[in-house]
């Protein structure tokens, strides 16, 4: 038995994954994977936001620019039988995507989400300033 390697209680818990490994994979720099796609009447974006709640996103349309944010927080706390602490971690991050979209009707903007994906349309408006100049 004196052979066998000495375990620390931190060590215990490093057998076991964080609650907090892989949670925010989406945060630690890389960015949101967003679908814009675009027919004679609206633009279509897509965004993937998976793990997120409604909650945790906003949208803004002003100017021609198109902003998705999202942000959250998590907490896990681990108590032993007493209730006192044994481990508490807690992680929060952001990530935010801005396109120019020209020619949107801002009134007729509609979003939605569901499955962690976020669907917005933007209804382009019906007089565009738009104009094909000839080329002589």
């Amino acid at each position: 038995m004196m052979n066998l390697p000495q375990m620390h209680r931190s060590d215990f818990f490093d057998l076991f994954p964080s609650v907090f490994d892989g949670n925010f994979s989406l945060l630690n720099g890389s960015q949101m994977n967003v679908d814009i796609s675009e027919t004679e009447e609206n633009y279509q974006v897509k965004a993937d936001l998976p793990g997120f709640n409604k909650e945790d996103i906003r949208v803004d349309f002003e100017n021609g620019l198109l902003t998705i944010k999202g942000q959250r927080e998590n907490k896990a706390d681990v108590k032993d039988e007493e209730g006192n602490f044994i481990r508490r971690e807690r992680s929060s991050g952001s990530m935010s995507r801005s396109f120019v979209l020209q020619n949107v009707d801002a009134n007729g903007v509609k979003a939605d989400f569901a499955d962690g994906v976020l669907n917005i349309v933007l209804p382009k408006l019906e007089n565009s300033n738009h104009t094909k100049i000839e080329i002589n």
